[in-house]
């Protein structure tokens, strides 16, 4: 028969030390309308969320995916970011300001002339 060796097993985790744990936290109740807010100053610009800033962020995802010298290379992404882009344009037709139409306008036809100069050949 196999002699059986023994072993012992170790707990290496830190204690916890129930001392150290607040009975009561002093914090303002959260809802589910509480604004976000960072309790230490942020040393990042904020940038306002808008209708343009969005635009340019699909864009941006758009022409990072079409860029074949990347890693992330992905043209078929690029095509849904383009699709979904011109799913915008026609669902917020007469709804956008003249500046945010003019936007949408010029970043798509921009994309779509990139995708077709960055697009392999078939």
């Amino acid at each position: 028969m196999e002699e059986e060796t023994s072993f012992t097993v170790r707990d290496r985790r830190a204690r916890f030390d129930e001392a150290a744990v607040p009975d009561k936290i002093d914090a303002p109740p959260v809802t589910a309308n509480s604004p976000i807010t960072d309790s230490e100053p942020s040393t990042h610009e904020t940038v306002e969320v808008s209708f343009s800033s969005f635009l340019l962020s699909l864009a941006t995802s758009a022409m990072q995916a079409m860029n074949q010298n990347s890693p992330g290379a992905a043209p078929n992404a690029a095509r849904q970011i383009i699709d979904m882009m011109v799913m915008l344009q026609e669902k917020t037709r007469n709804n956008l300001t003249a500046d945010e139409s003019d936007l949408l306008s010029t970043v798509l036809h921009k994309l779509r002339m990139a995708f077709i100069t960055h697009r392999p050949p078939t």
